[in-house]
């Protein structure tokens, strides 16, 4: 159930069971940093999400850093069906290479977990793989090798456009976006797909030796003003940092709505979860 929040609550509070909610014209605009580029470095986000029905075949952003015409490191939509929806994930260089991982069909309207995950091989090539709730429902070879950075601003709720097409805003929840360094390792994914994290934090899994540097850290449940905080920049500070997100940054976009979801419980077997090292700065 999500229901808008009324009490005024500190701009600064950690409040577990709050997110965003986008109408269709809002957006939350994190300046660019070259940490969210990737280029041809090896990266993960995760996310949970909650999308209100649309039109059949309406493709809307959850996720984007590109300007109008320019090549991208991500962008993650959600494409609406007859029977539900997908999270489509993709990237593009300057040559026209376009790789795209796709969820399975998403039927209820509930929060779900995503994960993306940009792996390199001992053999050199790259995979985008895609989790929904824990569980990998896609992977396809990135096989982008020209250029996939902009110094365009990330887009949380639209793409790149803005304005012009409010076709592609998103309308629902999210909340808890984080971007990583490195690889999320699935079971990185299984112990933090609830956890809301304060400050850096860097993962370490002792099975697959992955690692993973987190780097942007928004946990959208501040509940009250117009800044979303990147708390992977930060531990308790109250002056904002460069890419501290702005609700309704574009003077022609509204602002998302604080709103009470509640986390859905997250089940799986305690043999997944495997060992990891946690470093926290």
């Amino acid at each position: 159930m999500v229901e808008t929040v009324k009490n005024t609550i500190p701009r600064f509070s950690a409040l577990g069971q709050i997110g965003l909610r986008f109408q269709g014209k809002s957006v939350v605009v994190i300046p660019h940093h070259d940490d969210f580029n990737f280029g041809v470095d090896d990266f993960s986000l995760d996310f949970w999400f909650r999308a209100t029905p649309g039109a059949t075949n309406r493709i809307s952003s959850i996720l984007e850093k590109r300007g109008a015409d320019t090549p991208y490191p991500i962008a993650v939509r959600y494409r609406e069906g007859e029977g539900g929806g997908v999270i489509v994930v993709s990237r593009l260089d300057d040559s026209g290479i376009n790789p795209q991982a796709i969820s399975s069909v998403i039927k209820d309207r509930t929060l779900h977990h995503i994960a993306v995950v940009r792996r390199t091989g001992s053999d050199g090539a790259a995979k985008l793989l895609l989790y929904l709730d824990g569980k990998k429902c896609d992977e396809v070879t990135d096989n982008t090798k020209g250029k996939t950075k902009n110094t365009a601003p990330l887009l949380v709720g639209q793409d790149g456009q803005g304005a012009k097409d409010k076709n592609e805003a998103f309308t629902g929840v999210i909340r808890q976006l984080r971007i990583w360094k490195g690889t999320l390792s699935l079971a990185m994914i299984l112990n933090y797909m609830r956890d809301g994290i304060d400050g850096k934090l860097t993962l370490i899994d002792a099975a697959t030796k992955e690692k993973a540097e987190l780097r942007g850290n928004w946990l959208l449940s501040e509940g009250y003003g117009t800044i979303a905080f990147n708390r992977a920049r930060r531990c308790e500070e109250e002056n904002q940092y460069p890419d501290d997100g702005l609700l309704g940054g574009r003077g022609s976009d509204e602002t998302p709505l604080w709103v009470a979801c509640s986390m859905p419980q997250v089940a799986f077997k305690d043999n997944d979860l495997g060992e990891y090292r946690e470093v926290v700065e």
